[in-house]
C-alpha cells in the first residue's frame, strides 16, 4: 500500500483541559481517532462494545486490528487508533475501571457521534 491510497479520518475531540491525572481520560482528552474509511465500520463497532460492556467483559474482550481481525486487546486498540495530543500519555494501569467512568465514556461517545451519519443506527444511549 502506498501512502497516497491511504484515506485517513482524523477526527479530534476537543474536551476541557485535561487535569493533573493520568489514565485514559487523560489519555484520550484532546486525543485524535485515526483510522481509514474502510476502519470506521469496526472502529464504531468497538467503541460500541466499549460503551455498553462491563469492565470484566472487556477485560477478557478482543477489538480490531488494522486489519479487522479482532485479535487485539483493549489497550492495544486505544493506543493503536487514538493518538494523544501530548507526549507521554498512556492510557493507564486501572484502564478497566476507568473505561467505564462517565468521564471516559463521555469522550468514547463523542469519538462515535464523530465517525458519521453512516453509523447513526447504532446510536449510544447515555
Amino acid at each position: 500500500m502506498t501512502y497516497g491510497s491511504v484515506v485517513a479520518l482524523l477526527l479530534v475531540v476537543v474536551s476541557g483541559p485535561a487535569e493533573a491525572e493520568s489514565g485514559i481520560v487523560d489519555y484520550l482528552t484532546g486525543a485524535e481517532l485515526q483510522c481509514e474509511e474502510s476502519q470506521i465500520p469496526w472502529v464504531s463497532t468497538a467503541l460500541m462494545r466499549i460503551l455498553s460492556s462491563d469492565p470484566d467483559e472487556l477485560e477478557e474482550a478482543l477489538f480490531p486490528s488494522y486489519g479487522g481481525d479482532w485479535t487485539w486487546t483493549l489497550e492495544r486498540f486505544i493506543t493503536a487508533y487514538f493518538v494523544p495530543d501530548h507526549a507521554g500519555a498512556v492510557p493507564g494501569e486501572d484502564l478497566f475501571p476507568a473505561i467505564a467512568s462517565p468521564e471516559a465514556r463521555s469522550l468514547l461517545r463523542s469519538f462515535y457521534a464523530e465517525l458519521g451519519p453512516s453509523m447513526t443506527w447504532a446510536r449510544i444511549e447515555s
